[in-house]
């Protein structure tokens, strides 16, 4: 870790939000190392009692935050149910400043990957924190759609879907928010809609690693009809599903004959 390019002109440079974050007592990353970057745009915080790892270090800070979305979600819900918009939006643009130092307007101005860059920390991602604002991006899409306004809730559906599966597989706790079943959740708001290339490729993947063969089938399609990805890579992903059991494929709705003939399309249309 103490090898890698220093990215502070990055830091710099950007005029993206920034929270920069070091451990109390970390010696491989310190806080006079981190916080070398003094910006309007840059908030700077410190977890007393932690070292280089201070996110497994500080459980607590975690645990505060998803009881923080567990109230935020229950008064959201309240005021949805009294037509409270206004006051709803309130409710997870507090939270979103009080956890992240953000607000929704910012937020849904982002890009995904400006999103998820906000994370990056030691070279890997905070992919708990990620599955949060999912979170409440989910939770504000619930609300334009119950204003009737369709176009802002599936902006911030898709974008949240986005997050959630790009924090799977970055190593979310599932159990957290119950990822598993948002992504569920999220599926059904933006069937019927195409998705950014670079959310179905990360769908693809999450479909295949749950072992929704079809789904994940359907998504390489979609793929390959857009010229995302190549016949090969279409045939990499049969192959891997040739190497599970006869009842993994059943279950997961590809048996074996129909792996072995959706290979072999792939194969005509590459010698073709």
């Amino acid at each position: 870790m103490r090898e890698r390019p220093d990215r502070r002109d990055v830091m710099s440079a950007t005029v993206l939000p920034l929270l920069l974050v070091a451990g109390e007592y970390d010696s491989v990353a310190p806080p006079e190392r981190v916080f070398t970057v003094d910006k309007p745009n840059v908030t700077q915080a410190v977890i007393q009692g932690a070292g280089h790892m201070s996110m497994m270090e500080a459980p607590k800070e975690l645990a505060r935050m998803v009881e923080d979305m567990v109230e935020m979600v229950g008064k959201v819900f309240g005021l949805k149910q009294q037509k409270k918009y206004a006051e709803a939006l309130w409710e997870i643009d507090d939270l979103l400043s009080k956890n992240f130092r953000l607000n929704t307007r910012l937020l849904n101005s982002l890009s995904v990957e400006d999103i998820i860059d906000m994370f990056r920390l030691s070279g890997g991602v905070e992919a708990d924190k990620l599955q949060t604002v999912a979170r409440l991006l989910q939770e504000e899409g619930g609300v334009y759609k119950d204003m009737g306004e369709a176009d802002e809730a599936l902006r911030r559906f898709m974008k949240s879907l986005h997050l959630y599966l790009y924090a799977d597989l970055n190593g979310a706790q599932r159990s957290m928010l119950q990822l598993q079943d948002r992504v569920a959740e999220l599926k059904d708001e933006v069937k019927g809609y195409r998705l950014p290339v670079k959310t179905e490729k990360i769908l693809l993947s999450y479909e295949e690693k749950e072992g929704r063969f079809d789904e994940a089938e359907n998504v390489l399609f979609r793929l390959l009809n857009q010229r995302e990805i190549t016949e090969e890579e279409g045939v990499s992903f049969y192959e891997r599903l040739l190497e599970r059991e006869d009842e993994a494929l059943n279950q997961g709705g590809l048996p074996r004959s129909e792996v072995l003939e959706g290979m072999e399309t792939l194969r005509r249309r590459i010698n073709a």
